[in-house]
């Protein structure tokens, strides 16, 4: 699953993910950051941001309900520090 915050004040996703796992959860960011590549293109801005910004989230199959609950408890808690 992935997240994104609309707010202009959103904390960038490294800092979620570093948070989350104060909480003994896994979030990462779901793509690799590209910027310091040399084929890297400075007119992609949208993206830059949208990495900075979404995370991903512990979604599959076998995840019970109460690793759901902490994963929301987690980020949460992540996005209220």
């Amino acid at each position: 699953m992935l997240v994104q915050s609309d707010t202009s004040d959103a904390k960038r996703a490294a800092e979620i993910v570093e948070r989350m796992q104060m909480y003994g959860v896994r979030a990462e960011q779901p793509v690799w950051d590209l910027r310091a590549d040399k084929h890297w293109n400075d007119g992609l801005k949208t993206t830059a941001l949208a990495f900075d910004r979404v995370l991903s989230l512990p979604l599959y199959p076998d995840l019970s309900e109460f690793e759901q609950r902490m994963v929301c408890a987690a980020l949460e808690a992540a996005l209220e520090s």
